[in-house]
């Protein structure tokens, strides 16, 4: 009779055990699908920040760090304002502690202007008349070299100094570029480039 109790208890306890095995590696299959998911929905969602980190493209004040919209972000909204019109002056520099960008532009019978901040695109001013004098335009590719020339000035003129402001617009034929940067002292210094060369033409 004690065998057989304790023939049963030993069957009880070996059903017991594999009934805990059993839970427990289900429990850490569960647990390594749950890790995974997770790892998995990270993955995702830094893939989606990188995704909307490539599609921003701003220009940067290297004195504050500020970012600003690109050229090509304004010249977008001039053409939606503007569309089927050419362009004859660009100008990038700050007015009433407001960094912003000025876009003139003209077709056969009419001129255009207008004003977007720098910051946030918000239009601050937007005009046209007519008007019919002949004028050159800027050129897509022309428009390109701007920002590697403002850096170059800026990186030209070495430790301490920082962008003021530049300008884009036809002098005697040739489409130039003005830029001027200042340091913490007040001095400031002129670059004058032929846009479509990137040759230096004049510096003061």
């Amino acid at each position: 009779m004690k065998k057989i109790k304790l023939l049963a208890l030993l069957i009880l306890s070996v059903f017991t055990f594999a009934s805990c095995s059993t839970t427990t590696e289900k429990d850490v299959e569960v647990q390594i699908d749950e890790d995974q998911t997770e790892n998995q929905k990270v993955q995702d969602d830094d893939s989606k920040d990188d995704e909307k980190n490539t599609t921003i493209e701003v220009g940067k004040d290297e004195q504050t760090g500020e970012e600003y919209l690109s050229i090509q972000e304004v010249l977008d909204i001039y053409e939606h304002e503007f569309p089927n019109t050419k362009i004859k002056k660009i100008s990038f520099d700050e007015d009433d502690s407001i960094w912003r960008y000025k876009i003139e532009g003209f077709s056969d019978t009419e001129e255009y202007e207008i004003k977007i901040d720098a910051n946030n695109g918000e239009i601050l001013k937007k005009e046209k008349e007519n008007e019919s004098e002949n004028k050159v335009a800027i050129e897509d590719q022309q428009i390109q070299n701007i920002q590697f020339l403002v850096d170059k000035a800026i990186e030209e003129a070495g430790d301490g100094y920082f962008l003021d402001e530049w300008e884009v617009e036809e002098d005697d034929g040739i489409i130039e570029l003005e830029i001027t940067v200042d340091n913490e002292q007040g001095d400031d210094i002129d670059y004058v480039y032929n846009l479509e060369t990137k040759e230096l033409i004049e510096k003061d």
